[in-house]
């Protein structure tokens, strides 16, 4: 029996020193899975807190962005203000102004003239039924039209974007009558034979931008024109003859705000074109046709 006995225990010693050996075995891999889920846990806890940090960011920056779009509107508020009621632009406090929208800085420019050369560039971009005037008449100080005074050319050229089709209505005085003469242009050759019947631009370049046509304003004495643009946005210039001026159209006003963010700046910018007054947009909708043949 004593023989047999430590047989038994020689035998459940064995195993036990198997089991125990499988088992450190396993515990190597167990570790290893373990360690596997912690780098896997940690990775996406640190790509969780990158996306909320930069959500953050960027919140806090489009915040920013807005307060200094508001600080900029109430330069450009003030800036107009004081046109209209003839004071000075540079006597104009900005840092009050700031303050109150609780930014750190608001810059309005002085207006720069635009037009008085030989070539005007429309400053807004005309989507498709927007309208546009262009004098060809000079201004006087009060903001009244001197017919005497401007554009004498007898031709002047229009210039638009290829892929758009214009109407230009231009106004003129004839002895003692003030009449219009519509022109009407299509770049697309499909759209003028069985569309608008528009007239093929007589320009393959104009100015800066792709396509024009020569408009004749021989009819009398030149007041302004009138464009629309169709199908698409595009903008306009008007380029005079040779030794001719295009009068001054207006002015163009610049008001930006900032917000400071540590070593930089976050600024917002607004530009607005004022032109001298004129009839609004819906009183030449009549006079548009949306067909017609150039000259009319």
């Amino acid at each position: 029996m004593g023989r047999n006995q430590a047989v038994r225990e020689f035998k459940i010693y064995k195993k036990m020193k198997n089991y125990n050996s499988k088992f450190k075995n396993n515990r190597g891999q167990i570790a290893l899975i373990v360690l596997a889920i912690m780098a896997v846990a940690l990775t996406t806890t640190v790509s969780v807190s990158q996306r909320v940090i930069n959500d953050l960011r960027v919140s806090y920056q489009q915040q920013e962005s807005a307060k200094a779009f508001l600080g900029a509107e109430a330069g450009m508020e003030e800036a107009l203000r004081r046109l209209k009621s003839g004071e000075q632009i540079s006597q104009i406090d900005t840092e009050q102004i700031a303050q109150s929208v609780g930014i750190s800085e608001i810059v309005v420019n002085q207006p720069v003239t635009q037009g008085g050369g030989e070539e005007f560039n429309y400053p807004v971009t005309l989507e498709p039924g927007q309208t546009a005037v262009i004098w060809l008449r000079d201004h006087n100080s009060d903001g009244t039209l001197n017919e005497s005074s401007g554009y004498n050319g007898e031709n002047i050229n229009f210039c638009w974007q290829t892929g758009a089709a214009v109407e230009v209505i231009y106004f003129y005085r004839s002895g003692a009558n003030y009449s219009i003469r519509r022109f009407a242009f299509d770049t697309n050759e499909t759209r003028r034979s069985s569309e608008n019947h528009f007239s093929a631009p007589t320009m393959s370049s104009c100015a800066d931008l792709s396509t024009g046509a020569t408009l004749d304003l021989t009819a009398g004495t030149p007041l302004f024109l009138v464009a629309r643009p169709f199908y698409q946005s595009t903008q306009v210039t008007v380029e005079g003859m040779s030794g001719q001026t295009i009068p001054v159209q207006g002015a163009e006003l610049t008001s930006a705000g900032a917000v400071a963010q540590g070593a930089t700046k976050i600024a917002r910018k607004i530009r607005v074109f004022r032109g001298w007054s004129a009839p609004p947009s819906s009183f030449f909708q009549g006079l548009f046709s949306g067909t017609g043949v150039s000259g009319n």
